[in-house]
C-alpha cells in the first residue's frame, strides 16, 4: 500500500511539473522588502539597514535602497515585463496601481525603491 502511494505522489508530481507553463526570464523569487508586490531581480541585494515603512493618513510609505551586483542588469527591461502583470501601470515615469505610486530610480549601483500615496 506504501508503495502504491508512493508511486501515485511520484506520478502526480511529474505530471504537475511537466503542466507547468516556463517561468518568465525574468521571474524574481525575491521581493522588494516592505513589500509583497514588487520583484527583487536577481543581481540586486538589498542594502541593509535601507528600509523605511510607515503609515499616513492616506497610505503608507515604503523606502528602500538595492545594490546592484551586475553591471549589465536591464532593470528598466525586468520592471517593464513584471510590474503590469502585478497590476501596476507605467505612468508618468513611475508606476500606479489604485491608491499608490512606485518610483523606481537607478542611480549608478544604487537602485531606490519608493511607494507612496499617489496624488
Amino acid at each position: 500500500m506504501r508503495l502504491l502511494i508512493l508511486a501515485i505522489f511520484l506520478i502526480g508530481s511529474s505530471l504537475s511539473v511537466q503542466l507547468t507553463p516556463d517561468r518568465p526570464a525574468h521571474a524574481a523569487d525575491r521581493f522588494v522588502p516592505g513589500t509583497a508586490d514588487v520583484p527583487l531581480p536577481a543581481g540586486l541585494e538589498v542594502v541593509d539597514g535601507s528600509l523605511t515603512v510607515f503609515d499616513t493618513a492616506t497610505g503608507r510609505v515604503v523606502e528602500v535602497f538595492a545594490a546592484n551586483q551586475q553591471q549589465n542588469l536591464d532593470i528598466s527591461g525586468f520592471y517593464a515585463e513584471t510590474l503590469p502583470a502585478l497590476g501596476w501601470r507605467n505612468v508618468q515615469g513611475g508606476w500606479l496601481r489604485e491608491k499608490e505610486r512606485l518610483d523606481i530610480v537607478v542611480d549608478g549601483a544604487t537602485v531606490r525603491y519608493t511607494i507612496r500615496p499617489a496624488r
